[in-house]
Order: structure tokens, then sequence, then C-alpha cells
């Protein structure tokens, strides 16, 4: 084995994007301070620390590259010294420099071998000189290396890779070529501050091309400034051009008298007077004008009478709101052994339902039924249902139906 003595002189950083490179300088003698001239191989690698250990290197001589104080930057260079064994090279020039991190790039160590010998043979330059003895086997780097940071924050620079600064230019834009292609997060916001109070908030989509989709403020929608084409499905609730979309809550309404209703009589105690009326309540058209019937009797006892609609479940029918049915209704007196309504439905097979708040109604003001199913029945699309709304009165009353309307989920 021969022994070296390796002199540094000066580690100088300089180049162009930005100081890419260290200059290295140093004075290469043997053990007897006689320079060396010949060609040598010189290993330079970086590190966390200064204690070289037999685990930095591998068995047949190689860096160790797992290990823990390992920088992540060798570089292999072939050296002659002039004849009184200086020589100046710069570090980079083969293997490019990292992004110097002070917890992670503090010290340059330098190993040399013969240019015939295995990786197995190379000396580490101590700068104690004892041969990895002591804890200070490396080079200190100094401040200058680092200047290799000076466009980065916090050892981030600018780019478009993870981790990277981006960097706004003219006008207030991002370079475009410094505009990362995509985003890791879930949410991106346009207007994140809620600075726009008015007006639009626009995202373009080129200065030529003239393409905008934006948010109108003032109107609470959204503008497309082109064709959109659509591929797969679309699902749209609320409106189009004013015609409603979706599921949406809707009603059929009959007023007295009702659209293609019928009169049953069951045949007993069925002696009375049907009648029907109108009444303007406030003097103005709509509003608190009222539709209605009136069935009357002379007869002591209670006389019934049905008014029968046939009514046809809607195109789009979904189901039906929680009030199904509502039913503005009368009574004369509010003696239920006078005068009552019932209101009994028959879904599209004819059964009876089992209804809430449809029975016994009586009121001597105007007053509204909410009615709703209790069960679960067929109400088959295109197909009728049936509605009765049978009338009970006696002489001393007088029943009075009105308004029925059909709630129902539309889609």
């Amino acid at each position: 084995m021969f022994f070296y003595v390796l002199t540094p002189f000066n580690l100088l950083a300089y180049g162009a994007d930005p100081l890419d490179v260290i200059v290295y300088e140093g004075r290469f003698l043997d053990i007897n301070s006689i320079p060396i001239t010949g060609p040598h191989i010189f290993r330079f690698s970086i590190w966390a620390d200064a204690d070289y250990v037999l685990s930095d290197t591998g068995v047949l001589g190689s860096i160790n590259v797992f290990a823990p104080n390992y920088g992540g930057w060798t570089e292999i260079q072939n050296i002659s010294p002039n004849r009184d064994g200086t020589f100046s090279i710069e570090l980079g020039s083969s293997t490019p420099l990292p992004l110097f991190l002070f917890g992670t790039h503090k010290f340059l160590q330098v190993e040399v071998k013969k240019v015939t010998d295995s990786d197995i043979s190379y000396e580490l330059m101590d700068v104690t000189g004892d041969n990895g003895v002591d804890a200070i086997d490396r080079q200190r780097i100094g401040a200058v290396p680092y200047v290799k940071n000076a466009e980065s924050l916090d050892n981030r620079t600018i780019g478009i890779n993870i981790g990277n600064i981006a960097l706004i230019g003219p006008n207030d834009q991002w370079d475009p070529a410094l505009i990362p292609g995509q985003t890791y997060e879930d949410d991106f916001s346009i207007d994140g501050d809620g600075s726009v109070t008015t007006g639009s908030i626009n995202l373009n989509f080129g200065d030529i091309l003239g393409k905008t989709i934006s948010y109108d403020l003032d109107n609470n929608f959204f503008n497309f400034n082109d064709d959109v084409n659509m591929e797969g499905d679309l699902t749209v609730l609320g409106t189009i051009n004013g015609v409603q979309i979706g599921q949406y809550n809707d009603n059929l309404v009959f007023e007295p008298e009702y659209a293609g209703a019928t009169v049953f009589a069951d045949g007993s105690d069925n002696r009375g007077k049907l009648e029907a009326f109108y009444v303007d309540n406030d003097g103005t058209p709509g509003a608190d004008n009222i539709n209605y019937y009136k069935w009357s009797t002379m007869k002591t006892g209670v006389q019934d009478l049905e008014l029968v609609l046939r009514i046809k479940v809607p195109e789009r029918f979904v189901g039906w709101q929680a009030d199904a049915v509502t039913f503005d209704y009368r009574t004369e007196n509010n003696n239920v052994l006078d005068n009552y309504i019932d209101v009994n439905i028959e879904d599209v097979d004819g059964v009876q339902t089992i209804l809430t708040g449809a029975s016994s109604l009586f009121s001597s003001t105007w007053n509204t039924a909410h009615i709703g199913f209790a069960d679960v029945y067929n109400w088959e699309i295109g197909e009728e249902i049936t509605v009765r709304i049978k009338m009970n009165t006696s002489n001393v009353g007088a029943v009075y139906p009105g308004k029925l309307v059909l709630n129902f989920i539309n889609g």
C-alpha cells in the first residue's frame, strides 16, 4: 500500500446555472512529501458527518449508498498532477452536483487509488492524517458551495416538480413553462378569498382561443361561451328553458264543479239537494275566491251523497308527497252528528286505501284537511285511481266540499 498526502488549497463554487461546479485544488504528495505526478483515480463523495466508518464502503470498496450519512453524490475523476504535485479540477463536471442541503451535504470525502488498482485499494485522504482513526476524516464544505441555492427558499427551487416554487412573471401571470400539469389536492379554488361580489368569475382557455367558463354572481348560474358536448349520462335538476327537469313536487287541482266527476247515491238515505256556488271573499279575482258545493237536506236523519272522480296517474309520477291530498271544506256547524265529510281513495287495483286525516271532517269555518296514505299501494302510471268524497248531513247542518288537490312527486 502507498501512503499519500493530499493538501487541499481551495473549494470554490462557480458556474452558469447557477454555480453548478465546485473547483477543488490541492497538492498530491507521497509520505516523504515528494510530489506525485502520475495519473491516479480520485473518488469524491459528500456526507452529512465528518467521521468515516468501515460500513461507509462495501466489501469490494464501492461507496455504500445506503449508509445513513451518505449525501447521495459521488464522482470519480482521473487526475494527473503537475510536476510539483498540484492540480485543479471541477467537481460536478461529470456527475451533477446535488441541491445542497445544509443537514445532508456538509463534508467532502476524498479517496485515491492507482489507475490499475481495484476499488478495494482506495485510500482515504484523512484531513487529520490518521487514516480514519479519529472522528474527523472528511473536509468540511464551507458556505461558498451553498451559493448554488441562491434561488431557493427553504431548500426549494423554482420549477414544476414536487416541492418546487412557482414563479409569477410579468402581468401577474404564471410563466407557462412553470405551470404544474396537475394537482394532488381534492379542491382547487378560483377567487379563494371571496373578493369578487358582482359580475363574473372566469376560467379562460387561451388568449387567442377566447373560450371561457364563467360563473355569473348576479344571476347565479354558469356560462359556457361555446357549444358543450357530453359523452355519457347527464343528470339535470331544475329547469331547461323553463321546463322542469328531474324530480320535483307537482299537483293536480280540482275545483268544484269537479271536471269529470259523477254523483253517486247508494240507494239509502240519499235525499237532499246538491248545489254549486262561487264566492269572492276579497273582491279581487283569484286569491281568496272559492268554488264549492253545498249538500243539504230537509230530513231529520243524516243523508249522504258521494262525489266520485276517476283520475289518471300522471305520466311522470314517482310517488306521493307527505301531504298526498289537501282538501278544502266547511260544515254548517261543529257537531259531527249533524254534518261531516269522509274522503276515500282506491288505488289502480280498486283497493280501498287506509288514509290519515280523511274521516269525519267538520269545521264551521273553511279548513284544509291534510291527507296521507298509511300503507303502500299500486299507483301504476297511466291507470286510474278513484277519489270518493262522501257528504253527510241532517236538516240542521250542511256540508261544503271545496278545492281538492293531489300532491305528487314528478320525475
